[in-house]
C-alpha cells in the first residue's frame, strides 16, 4: 500500500473502537472517514470516495444490516465491499451480515493482527476490482470507436456502391437497348451471333451489378417491401416468358404448374417476389444442360387474412453433393472454382432470395442428387385482399 492510500470509512456508535479502529488502520497509511450514526455514514459514502467500510450491527438509529442493504441500492456505493463489526459470533448473525451485502466481518474485541489482515484482503480485491472496471471502461471505449468507425465505413462503403450501381447500370441499359435495336436490323448470321454474345453478357454483367447492390442493402438492413396487388400466375407467367428463350436455346424444357386453389389477386411485393424467383429459376436453368425445369406453385395454407404459398423449382441439371450444400447459401461463394469459370457469378443471387423470402415470412429448402438434379422449395406469406 506503498503508493496508494485507500479510504476506509467506519460507521459505529462507539466512539472508542472508531478511536481504536482509526488509530491501528492510520499507522498502515490508510485514510479514515468515521461516524456514529447509519444514516449520515451512507451520506459519507455517497459523497467521497470510499474503498471499503467497517459497519457495526447494532446502532440506535439504523441497524448495520438496514444500513448495508441500502448502500447496495445506491449505484456510487454498491460496489463499496462492507465488513461488519459484532459483538456477536452466532451463525445467524454472520449469515445475516452475507445476506445484506457484507464480504465479511471481524469480532469485538477488536484483535489488531485479524482486522489488518482481513481489511488488507479486501482493499487489494477492491483495488483489483476498480482496475478491472477500468480496463472493462477503456475497452468499451476503444470498441464503441471501431463499431462507429467500422459502421462508417459500411456506410460509405453502400453509398459507394450504390453509386457504382447507378453509374454502370444506365450505360448498360443503354447498351443493352442499342442492342435490342441491331437486333431488328438486317444482319447476316454472323453480325447476329456478335450481336446476341454482346447481348448475354450485357444481361449478365447487370445481374452481377444487381446482386451486388441487393446483398449491400440486405446486410445494412435497407431493404424494404411494397406491399401491394399482385397476380401471382402473373408474376410466374413473366419469369418463363423471360427464361424461354434461354431454355429454347439450351434445348431445355421449361414449364410451370400453379395450383388452382390460389386466389387470382393477392397482396406481397410483386418486385421482390420476381427478383426471388428469377434468381431461383435463372440458376436453375443455368446449371442444366439437358432435361428440364420445372416451376411448381401451391397454396399449402390459407387464412382469413393470409395465404402462404410454396413455390417449387426443380431441374435435372448436374446437382449439388452433400458436403456442398453449406455453401449455397454463403456469400460470394461457388460450389468450386470450375464452376465460377465455367458458369460465372458472384454467388450472391441465392443469398439475396433467401433474404426476401425471410423478410416475406417464409423459408427456402434444398434437395439435391449430384448428376440427376435439384430442387429449391421455399414458402412465402401473402396477404388477401
Amino acid at each position: 500500500m506503498k503508493d496508494y492510500k485507500p479510504t476506509v470509512l467506519i460507521i459505529d456508535d462507539v466512539q472508542e473502537n472508531i478511536q481504536v479502529l482509526g488509530t491501528l488502520l492510520e499507522k498502515h497509511n490508510i485514510e479514515i472517514a468515521a461516524t456514529s450514526s447509519g444514516k449520515q455514514g451512507i451520506e459519507i459514502a455517497s459523497q467521497i470516495p470510499v474503498d471499503l467500510i467497517l459497519l457495526d450491527i447494532m446502532m440506535p438509529d439504523m441497524n448495520g444490516f438496514d444500513v448495508c442493504r441500502r448502500l447496495k441500492t445506491i449505484e456510487k456505493t454498491k460496489n463499496i465491499p462492507v465488513i461488519f463489526i459484532t459483538a456477536k459470533s452466532d451463525t445467524e448473525d454472520i449469515v445475516a451480515g452475507f445476506e445484506s451485502g457484507g464480504v465479511d466481518h471481524i469480532t469485538k474485541p477488536i484483535k489488531e493482527k485479524e482486522v489488518l489482515a482481513r481489511v488488507a484482503t479486501h482493499l487489494e480485491l477492491k483495488r483489483y476490482q476498480d482496475h478491472l472496471e477500468e480496463l472493462v471502461k477503456a475497452k468499451t471505449i476503444e470498441l464503441e470507436k471501431a463499431k462507429f468507425r467500422a459502421e462508417a465505413a459500411n456506410e460509405a462503403k453502400t453509398r459507394f456502391l450504390v453509386n457504382v450501381h447507378h453509374e454502370l447500370k444506365t450505360p448498360m441499359t443503354g447498351i443493352m437497348g442499342m442492342n435490342a435495336i441491331l437486333l431488328e436490323t438486317n444482319l447476316d448470321d454472323e453480325q447476329k451471333d456478335y450481336v446476341e454474345t454482346m447481348e448475354t453478357s450485357a444481361n449478365a454483367m447487370l445481374t452481377v451489378i444487381n446482386d451486388v447492390l441487393h446483398f449491400t442493402e440486405a446486410m445494412h438492413g435497407q431493404i424494404h417491401l411494397e406491399i401491394c396487388k399482385l397476380g401471382v400466375e402473373s408474376i410466374v407467367k413473366d419469369i418463363y416468358d423471360i427464361l424461354t428463350i434461354r431454355a429454347r436455346e439450351k434445348k431445355i424444357e421449361l414449364i410451370y404448374k400453379l395450383d388452382e386453389n390460389i386466389p387470382g389477386v393477392l397482396a406481397g411485393d410483386p418486385g421482390r417476389l420476381r427478383q426471388i424467383l428469377m434468381n431461383i429459376c435463372g440458376n436453375a436453368l443455368k446449371f442444366t444442360e439437358k432435361g428440364k425445369v420445372k416451376i411448381s406453385v401451391r397454396l399449402t395454407n390459407e387464412t382469413q387474412n393470409n395465404c402462404r404459398l410454396s413455390f417449387e423449382v426443380a431441374d435435372t441439371g448436374i446437382g449439388i453433393l452433400e458436403n456442398q450444400m453449406e455453401k449455397l447459401f454463403k456469400p460470394f461463394s461457388q460450389l468450386d472454382d470450375t464452376l465460377t469459370r465455367q458458369y460465372g457469378g458472384l454467388g450472391l443471387g441465392l443469398i439475396n432470395a433467401r433474404n426476401l423470402i425471410e423478410m416475406m415470412g417464409g423459408d427456402i429448402t434444398v434437395k439435391s442428387v449430384f448428376g440427376e438434379g435439384t430442387t429449391f422449395t421455399f414458402s412465402v406469406n401473402l396477404l388477401k385482399i
